[in-house]
């Protein structure tokens, strides 16, 4: 696929790095000379210097035969702009990156559609629901959302004493019923093992499984995972935007108390919570 990455900061970078592996047709804009000199160099893109807001910087990346568009710049105008830019170009894929929750906010006065965006991703967003998921599921080290979340991937830790060490996997699940979960990948010793129906769990392995999310719970039953412990109190060092959203999504669940020394960051903060009628609790360190 020919595609344009906008953007040659870290996050563009590594895109482009990863998608260039893959044999992609890559072309990178950023206007930063240094940035674009380090693309050109480590990686085998084309690389060019200007914004991905600027139309001609676009038609000299090759807009009008690109198949893709990804805008992962710094600035939440600039993506949404070249994505624009790009629809009007018939691109077939637009990609933004924002920052400003007010972008993704249910009641915005514009939809993506009409921004030229057909995928808006906002990192500290997904940041906080990933944290939220773990604090919500405290048995588990990872919970993470695939298609929508209509499949979830769970890691746990099996202790001493769980129901599914020793037996081969084929075992377990007749054993239970042939239920909707697979386990996909078991982390033992610092090794990867992919596993087959003869293989068997063991103590302080590090399992990896995709489930039914309505079966989660009852998997980590089956686990030997203690029932979910209740969460009364949160701490958060920091009150950046990551903090804001994880305190949001909590507050009707629990205590929170923030820690975070920039005033600025604060006011800000501070201002959200009074419009959501939030209780936090702030402390300066």
């Amino acid at each position: 696929m020919r595609i344009i990455i906008v953007g040659a900061g870290d996050v563009g970078f590594q895109l482009a790095r990863r998608l260039s592996r893959e044999q992609h047709d890559i072309t990178v804009i950023d206007p930063n000379e240094n940035r674009v000199r380090q693309a050109s160099e480590q990686l085998d893109v084309a690389a060019l210097v200007g914004t991905g807001s600027n139309y001609q910087v676009l038609r000299a990346a090759g807009i009008e035969r690109a198949d893709v568009l990804a805008a992962v710049s710094d600035v939440d105008e600039v993506n949404l702009l070249a994505c624009q830019l790009a629809k009007a170009s018939d691109v077939g894929v637009k990609i933004a990156r924002v920052r400003n929750a007010d972008f993704t906010r249910p009641d915005f006065i514009l939809t993506p559609d009409q921004l030229g965006v057909d995928h808006l991703i906002q990192p500290e967003r997904e940041a906080a629901n990933a944290i939220v998921r773990l604090l919500q599921e405290t048995s588990a080290t990872h919970v993470v959302d695939l298609e929508d979340g209509r499949i979830e991937l769970i890691g746990l830790i099996l202790e001493e004493g769980s129901p599914l060490i020793d037996a081969p996997l084929s075992d377990l699940g007749r054993r239970f019923q042939q239920p909707p979960v697979q386990i996909v990948a078991v982390d033992r010793n610092h090794e990867t093992i992919i596993p087959k129906g003869n293989d068997r769990l063991r103590a302080n392995d590090h399992v990896f499984a995709v489930c039914d999310p309505s079966y989660a719970k009852e998997f980590f039953g089956l686990a030997g995972k203690r029932k979910r412990q209740r969460i009364d109190d949160i701490m958060i060092i920091g009150g950046g935007m990551i903090a804001r959203y994880v305190a949001e999504a909590m507050t009707p669940h629990a205590r929170i108390k923030i820690i975070e020394q920039d005033f600025a960051r604060r006011a800000v903060s501070r201002s959200a919570a009074k419009r959501t009628g939030a209780p936090w609790r702030w402390h300066r360190f």
